[in-house]
This record gives C-alpha cells, sequence and structure tokens, in this order.
C-alpha cells in the first residue's frame, strides 16, 4: 500500500531487520496492520512499511517465511498494488468519507484517535504509521450507513474531497473503498442537515428513498451514541420526504 519505489529501497532504507526475529518485528511494527492490510511493499527478499514512529525499514521475507501469517500478507499485499491509481485518474469522480469533530472523538471511535479534523480547503495528510487515509466514491456512500459490532468508527459529517492528482491511492479488497496519503477537503457537510440529504440525492439519484429505513436507523444510532447533538428534525423530513 506504501509506493517504495526500487532504487529508495536498494539505496535509502538504513534501517532493517536481516534474521528470523519474529519478537523484534512485533516490537517495530502492529502485526495486526500487516495481517490487515499486507506488507506496503515487497522487493526482492525485502519487505517494507513503516515502524510506529512512521520511519520506514525493510526486513527479509525468507527468514521470516516459517510465520503463516506472512504469507496471507505477501498475497493481499500483491493483490493491492495491482489496485493502484493515479489521482487524476480519479479526479472526475466525486470522493467523499465519514467523520466527526475532534472533541467526539470518544463518542464515535472505537480503537483509533483523531490526529487531525477535516476542514474545508485544507489538504489532509495521513497521520498514522499504517492507517492510510480511507474515502470512497460517492455512488457507494449507502455502505458507509452500515451498522456493525467490527466497526471501528462512525461519523455524523460528510466530507467531500478532492484527489491529488499525482498522488497514488489504492482500492482495498473491498473493491468500493480506497486509501492514500493525502487529499484535499472540498467541503464538510452535517448529516444533522436536511440540505446535506437533499446534496446526496442530487448527486446519486434516487437515493433517499429506497434507502430511507437504513438512514433512519444509522442516525438514530448517532442519535444515541452523541446525545448532545440533535437528529430529530432531521429524522422527521427523511420520513416525510416523498
Amino acid at each position: 500500500m506504501y509506493p517504495f519505489s526500487k532504487s529508495y529501497i536498494e539505496k535509502d532504507i538504513k534501517k532493517e531487520i536481516d534474521n528470523d526475529d519474529y519478537d523484534e518485528i512485533a516490537r517495530n511494527y502492529n502485526l495486526d496492520k500487516i495481517k490487515n492490510y499486507g506488507l506496503f511493499s515487497i522487493y526482492k527478499k525485502w519487505g517494507v512499511t513503516v515502524d510506529k514512529k512512521n520511519i520506514p525499514f525493510k526486513f527479509n521475507l525468507d527468514k521470516l517465511k516459517q510465520f503463516p501469517w506472512l504469507k496471507e500478507s505477501e498475497r493481499k499485499s500483491k493483490e493491492i498494488e495491482k489496485k493502484a491509481i493515479l489521482g487524476i485518474d480519479l479526479s472526475k469522480e466525486t470522493l467523499v468519507k465519514l467523520s466527526y469533530k475532534k472533541e467526539d472523538d470518544k463518542k464515535y471511535s472505537n480503537n483509533t484517535q483523531m490526529k487531525k479534523e477535516y476542514v474545508e480547503n485544507e489538504y489532509i495528510e495521513d497521520q498514522t504509521p499504517y492507517n492510510k487515509l480511507s474515502f470512497i466514491n460517492i455512488k457507494n456512500f449507502i455502505n458507509l450507513l452500515e451498522i456493525s459490532s467490527n466497526r471501528n468508527s462512525y461519523g455524523d459529517r460528510l466530507v467531500i474531497l478532492l484527489p491529488i492528482l499525482t498522488e497514488t491511492y489504492y482500492l482495498m479488497d473491498d473493491d468500493f473503498e480506497y486509501k492514500g496519503d493525502k487529499l484535499f477537503v472540498k467541503k464538510v457537510l452535517e448529516l444533522k442537515n436536511f440540505d446535506t440529504w437533499l446534496y446526496l440525492e442530487k448527486e446519486i439519484g434516487n437515493f433517499i428513498i429506497p434507502n430511507k429505513e437504513k438512514i433512519i436507523e444509522y442516525l438514530r444510532y448517532l442519535k444515541e451514541i452523541n446525545e448532545t447533538s440533535d437528529f430529530n428534525d432531521v429524522i422527521k423530513e427523511i420520513e416525510e420526504y416523498n
């Protein structure tokens, strides 16, 4: 998921683990993230990623073949790299994500901490060593309204994003979520405002009526977890929309 070049791997990455010390890898990197997302880059015998301080390092793949997670991780990484796409090729699409105010972090997020809030007319860059920024095409917005015990975070803001033309982004295994390092925030809209849903109706087309039940369920869930925000009016307007 991270576009390390051949020359960069060979010459510039000085930090390396050229042994079979599994514990050393575990100390330097969150192995759950390797399992879930794949290694960031693979070149010859090296697996290349970043440590918990966001510093790139490489480790010897061959000497770690004994660990069962590595083979699956390697497969995922290769599949993800096949789906690399430049920002210029996403520039005609409307890209969005759900987010929230930084002060609502504990209400909306289970195990991640927001480093920087999404602000209109500003660039946003990945602030973590492994997650990357996630976003989707607006036509798949309904996927963001799923309520699940496995979900890490929710949001009461619709963030409209622009890709950086020269950046590389990656389409993930689910084939609707993209990940990348840097985006531009075009607009931030509140889900408690009915105008936001009218915007989605206009952009997606015939969105509210066929998805009314799911939209209302999601808004009621937001109301439960954030009692300080009022979703009653927008819920009523969506119920009455025809």
